[in-house]
């Protein structure tokens, strides 16, 4: 079960591995590169992208500012945070797909809700390596698993982190 699954990281991140609590707080940061590989580039072309949906949408475009409604500039942050995060998200899955492996490649997958067991031999790739051997052993679908799931749900996020943005702006 889930609970299993968590409890089971739990203890193998205070734990540790082979080295008692420094591999624990070692353990603790297992992914950190990756992660920030995904979300700095996410981050970037996400503020970029709503910039463009913006302007195409006829908010606000820089030093052209047109007079709009509340309730305009809402529907338009709303469609622009959607659209720019679903785009993105679905652009930058590669690096989701390659921080979700590095993150769980250490656990045994023959029972991955309970076993905090390591695999032996697992490569230590980095983020290039890691993108090159997903593509050559899965293709681009294997690169690309999830995008759909991962653009539903940054879409509403988006929309919803950019409006609050706004809102608060003009407090």
């Amino acid at each position: 079960s889930g609970g299993r699954a968590f409890v089971g990281a739990l203890r193998e991140t205070a734990g540790g591995r082979g080295d008692g609590m420094l591999a624990g707080a070692r353990n603790a940061w297992t992914g950190v590169g990756p992660t920030l590989a995904r979300d700095v580039p996410y981050s970037a072309m996400y503020w970029y992208a709503v910039e463009q949906f913006r302007s195409m949408l006829g908010g606000d475009v820089a030093g052209h500012r047109r007079e709009r409604t509340t309730r305009e500039l809402a529907g338009i942050n709303f469609v622009s945070g959607c659209a720019a995060g679903a785009a993105v998200a679905a652009l930058t899955t590669p690096l989701d797909v390659v921080k979700t492996r590095v993150q769980i490649r250490d656990i045994a997958p023959v029972d991955f809700a309970s076993s905090t067991e390591t695999v032996p031999g697992v490569s230590r790739r980095g983020i290039v390596g890691e993108l090159a051997h997903i593509a050559h052993t899965g293709g681009v679908d294997a690169l690309f698993a999830g995008w759909g799931p991962r653009a539903a749900r940054a879409a509403p996020t988006g929309a919803i982190v950019l409006v609050a943005y706004e809102v608060v702006k003009t407090m």
